[in-house]
This record gives structure tokens, sequence and C-alpha cells, in this order.
């Protein structure tokens, strides 16, 4: 059974970033599965699951499913309908059912979408990206990226919802937070501590 300190000395082999690397000395456990399951950042637990070698097809599905969040955010409809059928191809991948023509021509049409659009396109086109074996991003980022973009396009919307508050900025990071801790609940929800190499 491995120590949280065996994690805190990966993940700083692994260069995770300061915050996270904090976040880990000061929780208050002696072991690494409860640090997994503590953890309210579904972009840490994807960028950890991807560095420690979980499936790639677990983390895709993971990744997918936390894109999915953004997609009420997408305000143009061919953008839309795009990204849903990059993630559709996406998930279809992880079932073996969909080709690496068809996940090109997805990752192709998202790329297309996200480079001209918002955040929450940018979600579904990391998450085609990474099934994409054509595709060079490394896993963990790729995966990573799709929650942090479907976070950032949940935020955003909470921005505008409060933006006739009299404390905006507190009401967009208490929606940053809620959003990141959805996110987890997500990838916890596929991927378990079991399915790390660790």
């Amino acid at each position: 059974m491995k120590t949280k300190q065996e994690l805190l000395t990966k993940i700083e082999e692994l260069k995770a970033c300061k915050d996270a690397v904090v976040w880990v000395t000061t929780l208050e456990t002696d072991l690494a599965s409860e640090v997994w399951d503590r953890c309210e950042r579904g972009d840490w637990l994807l960028w950890l699951a991807g560095e420690l070698g979980a499936d790639r097809k677990l983390l895709v599905s993971a990744a997918c499913a936390s894109a999915r969040t953004s997609l009420p955010y997408i305000k143009d409809p061919q953008a839309l309908e795009i990204a849903t059928k990059a993630l559709a191809s996406a998930e279809k991948w992880t079932k073996g059912a969909a080709t690496d023509e068809e996940m090109k021509i997805a990752h192709a049409a998202a790329y297309d979408t996200d480079a001209s659009s918002d955040y929450a396109s940018s979600a579904a086109y990391a998450s085609s990206a990474y099934a994409s074996s054509a595709f060079a991003y490394d896993a963990a980022y790729a995966a990573s990226y799709a929650a942090t973009y479907a976070v950032a396009a949940y935020a955003a919307a909470s921005d505008a919802a409060y933006a006739a508050a009299s404390d905006a900025a507190t009401a967009a990071a208490a929606a940053r937070t809620d959003s990141l801790a959805n996110s987890a609940k997500i990838v916890k929800s596929i991927i378990k501590w079991k399915d790390l190499n660790f």
C-alpha cells in the first residue's frame, strides 16, 4: 500500500503544479489512495491518471464526460453540433467502435471549431484530439485540458449570470470550485485508484 509521502515524491518528480503539491503536503492522511479519494480537482485527477499510466480508454471516457459539462455553454449551433459529434466519436472510440479515420475527421472538425470558438468547444477538441491516435498530445495533458476547458466555460457562464451581483468575482470563483469538484466526481466514477500504475 503506497503512502502519501511516496505519492508526493512522485508528483514532484512529474513536476506537478505548486498548488497541487502544497495541497497534498497539507492533507491529513498517510495513504496515497486517500489523496485520490479526497481530491476535488478533476483536472488534477486526469493529469495524475495520465501520468501514472491509467488505461487510455478510461482516460478518454473521463475526459469526455468532463467535457460534456461544457456543452450547454456553447452558443453557436454549428460549434455545438461539431463539439457534440467530436465527443460522440471519442466515446465511440473507447468502445472500440470508431476507426482511426473517423477520429481524424472528428478531430479536424473540432480543431477548426476550436480555433475560432470558445472554451466550451475546446473541451470537445481536447477530448477528440486525445482519442485520435494520429495526434501527438501527451495523454495526460490532453485529458486534463478537456476538464480545465469545461471548468472555464462553466465559470465564464457564471460570470455572466452573476454580473449584477455585488461580488461577481467571489461568485465566479465559487462556480469554478463547484465545477472542478463536479469534474472530480465524474473522473472518480470512471477511474479508480486501482486503475493507476503506482
